[in-house]
């Protein structure tokens, strides 16, 4: 139940801000902020589903993907430059890092957290 929780809760925050951002024309990264609206609409999608471990494994792939994405910031990351770290087309500081490292523990917790659901055995249709 946790991890449909946080896909509810982060699909709405992310796309939520993430369209504000781009309505008012905010001066931010485009290519960082279209990442976290694809997440956010992924989670929404798998939320709304009616999948468990759907959502246990959104959680788990998603926190082990912005866990490792805030770590290699902070470790690749230009000291003299705020952590600027420039990771493909994404422009991240050590503000990004430090976000992306809580956001993957949390959905990693909330991903550990549910249960896994084993599926139910068909019956026998008797005719």
């Amino acid at each position: 139940m946790a991890a449909k929780l946080a896909c509810w809760i982060f699909g709405v925050l992310f796309v939520g801000i993430g369209l504000v951002l781009i309505l008012r024309g905010a001066d931010v990264d485009p290519y960082h902020n279209l990442l976290h609206v694809a997440t956010g609409l992924v989670m929404l999608g798998v939320g709304a589903s009616r999948s468990a471990s759907a959502a246990r494994a959104c959680c788990l792939g998603f926190g082990a993907f912005y866990l490792a994405l805030g770590g290699l910031g902070m470790v690749l990351g230009d000291p003299s430059l705020d952590r600027l770290w420039q990771a493909g087309p994404l422009s991240l500081d050590v503000g990004d890092h430090g976000f992306h490292v809580v956001l993957g523990l949390i959905l990693l917790a909330s991903g550990a957290l549910t249960k896994r659901t084993m599926p139910r055995p068909r019956q026998a249709v008797r005719g």
